[in-house]
């Protein structure tokens, strides 16, 4: 799950707009840093401060961490997001400009308290490269 669920702005059980299905991180950070899932983290620049973002495939709509925007950057409108357990929950939106390694632009996102990085990628900012894997070599005789 992307969020803290205990910490969502108001939940309910009308249709999202949004759909969130960030993988679940648990206390495994390795999982997440360089494991398994490192190859989906990267950094990307947001209001002059260098972060880490996740790319979320199935994610229908950007997020930013809350706090990370700047009161201006708020638009005044909110969006419904259902979460991969059927939760569903009213976040504000904002404009921020973000600028990562293959792309740079303007983008409407949720501003969303507790997500596992702070900011989540979609492939509605841009249609990622594949990134090669590494060969690993047996040690097996």
């Amino acid at each position: 799950m992307c969020t803290d669920e205990k910490s969502q702005v108001e939940t309910s059980e009308e249709d999202a707009h949004v759909v969130m299905s960030t993988l679940e991180v648990q206390s495994e950070e390795k999982k997440v840093e360089g494991g398994v899932y490192g190859d989906l983290i990267e950094m990307v620049k947001v209001n002059a401060k260098t972060m880490q973002s996740l790319y979320d495939t199935g994610a229908t709509k950007a997020a930013l961490r809350q706090w990370l925007e700047k009161p201006e950057q708020l638009i005044g409108k909110f969006e419904w997001c259902k979460f991969q357990k059927g939760m569903s929950a009213k976040y504000p939106l904002a404009n921020v400009e973000i600028e990562g390694e293959y792309f740079k632009s303007l983008v409407e996102l949720m501003v969303v308290p507790n997500l596992v990085k702070d900011m989540i990628i979609t492939p509605k900012q841009y249609v990622r490269p594949v990134k090669a894997k590494k060969a690993r070599r047996s040690t097996e005789k």
